[in-house]
């Protein structure tokens, strides 16, 4: 799962990359499809799940780079639409909020701060306002 994601981050953070055009009669890629497939987004939300798995998940992420996979990810969202950027910005913030502890034992803490901080991720976990019909919802 964590390759997946992070081939997912780096191929289709910048811009969603068409991969189908090709062969795909019904290609669903295009512009005005970003607002329909959030692929760093969901690859985000993957790595913060397998964060949540074990510290030594957390530590084998550390160690195939995933605090930089992250930064680029956030990074090369900020220019996409927003659903994208914060999604993305999102799940990247809660994964390396993880990736704290294993940074630390990893001796890549300096990195791990200097990352959270650059991207402005909240250091305590805030749950998400829930908006629907422009009302916003707070459990």
């Amino acid at each position: 799962g964590m390759d997946i994601a992070f081939s997912a981050l780096e191929t289709h953070a910048g811009k969603l990359l068409n991969t189908r055009d090709s062969w795909d009669m019904q290609n669903v890629y295009g512009d005005l499809n970003d607002h329909q497939y959030n692929v760093p987004g969901a690859a985000a939300d993957l790595l913060y799940s397998l964060a949540l798995d074990s510290e030594e998940s957390r530590q084998a992420m550390v160690s195939v780079g995933a605090i930089p996979k992250l930064e680029f990810a956030i990074k090369a969202t900020e220019r996409r639409i927003e659903s994208v950027r914060l999604r993305t910005w999102l799940g990247a913030c809660q994964t390396l909020r993880q990736l704290k502890e294993a940074a630390k034992t990893a001796g890549k803490e300096a990195a791990h701060e200097r990352a959270m901080q650059d991207h402005f991720c909240p250091y305590e976990s805030q749950p998400p306002k829930v908006i629907t019909n422009d009302i916003p919802f707070e459990p």
